[in-house]
C-alpha cells in the first residue's frame, strides 16, 4: 500500500493486512498454531525518559503480546515470558537501552 497522510507530500509505502486477519485465521484454521501482528510507527515517536522527552527517529514497532512466543530473540535483561504482557510495555534494543539508560539496567524503569 502506498499512501499520503493528509497535509503531507511524503508518500508512505507499507505492506499491511487487516488487523483482524491474524485472529480470524487462527480461529478458522486449526493448523495455524500461533499468529502475531506488528505495526510499524513510521514517524518519529516521543520517548519520555526521566525529565526529558526525545523525538526518537528510529523505527518503533507495536507488537502483540505473543510476539516473543512466535519469534525467538535473545534477551540481555528480562525474558520473553514477561515481555509485552501489560499495556504500555516496551522492549528496547541494546543500542536504545544504552542511549536512554547509560551504564545502568533499563529493566523495570519508566
Amino acid at each position: 500500500m502506498t499512501y499520503k497522510a493528509p497535509n503531507s507530500t511524503e508518500e508512505v509505502n507499507s505492506s499491511v493486512t487487516p488487523t483482524a486477519l491474524a485472529p480470524t485465521l487462527q480461529a478458522e484454521l486449526p493448523e495455524i498454531e500461533q499468529a502475531t501482528r506488528l505495526f510499524e510507527y513510521s514517524k518519529a515517536g516521543n520517548v519520555e525518559s526521566k525529565d526529558e522527552t526525545t523525538k526518537e527517529k528510529k523505527k518503533l514497532m507495536y507488537a502483540d503480546p505473543n510476539f516473543f512466543n512466535t519469534l525467538s530473540y535473545t534477551f540481555i535483561e528480562g525474558d520473553a515470558k514477561h515481555a509485552l504482557t501489560e499495556p504500555n510495555q516496551i522492549v528496547l534494543t541494546k543500542k536504545l537501552a544504552e542511549k536512554y539508560f547509560p551504564k545502568q539496567s533499563a529493566l523495570g524503569k519508566p
